[in-house]
């Protein structure tokens, strides 16, 4: 147990039975076990994203896509949703970069209460709200915002550090063929000119001609195969 238990809290997927490894712990009061069941929550995020990035031959055209993914879907803890234009994914992800991450305390205007807070991190983690009734309420108002802090601050570096606008990755994207963009696909041509060497861009212009016209239609083969 000793030598794995690190592990345990960092990878909690890799471990099915983490909560039965805690219970094994001796002299592991209920202070301790629901500080350990919020780390191995909040971890779990990050996490996931080690692991999607570790496996061996990543298709680097996912990349930007699964980070935006990740960015999104980490606003579900702390923002509140009355500032986010839910249309689209794409409109959820525009919403979150537009807003005031250069102003701190402007951008703590977006979050959710601490009412809201509470409601919706308690309903996706019921093995903490499990744990409240057996800790003071000053406890769980201190796990509370403890979890907040960190989500907040995560979000923020999310956003400091993940490479949005790097143009490679963006560009990548055409190349899963889910949407048809000449721009982006010469973009890509005069980057990589050891694969489309300047003097085969006509015949790469008149290519994209043919996959612009036939587009929808390997669009469709491809999402049915």
């Amino acid at each position: 147990m000793q030598k794995t238990f690190g592990i345990e809290i960092f990878c909690p997927n890799f471990y099915p039975n983490f909560e039965d490894s805690l219970l094994a712990i001796p002299d592991l009061n209920d202070e301790n076990f629901l500080y350990l069941q919020l780390l191995s929550a909040l971890l779990e995020k990050f996490s996931s994203l080690i692991v999607y990035f570790e496996e061996e031959n990543r298709d680097y055209t996912k990349i930007m896509p699964k980070l935006r993914e990740a960015f999104t879907l980490w606003r579900l803890l702390i923002i509140d949703e009355s500032h986010i234009d839910n249309s689209s994914n794409l409109a959820k992800f525009n919403s979150l970069l537009n807003l005031p991450f250069a102003d701190k305390k402007k951008l703590e205007k977006h979050l959710k209460n601490d009412k809201k807070f509470e409601a919706n991190f308690t309903q996706r983690y019921p093995e903490i709200e499990a744990c409240f009734p057996k800790v003071s309420d000053s406890l769980k108002t201190q796990v509370l915002q403890v979890a907040k802090s960190f989500i907040f601050e995560g979000f923020i570096e999310m956003y400091k550090r993940i490479p949005f606008n790097n143009k490679i990755l963006n560009d990548c994207e055409v190349i899963q063929l889910t949407e048809f963009d000449r721009e982006k696909f010469i973009s890509l041509a005069n980057q990589f000119k050891n694969i489309i060497p300047p003097h085969s861009l006509s015949q790469f212009q008149n290519e994209l001609d043919i996959l612009d016209y036939n587009f929808e239609d390997i669009k469709n083969r491809k999402s049915n195969s």
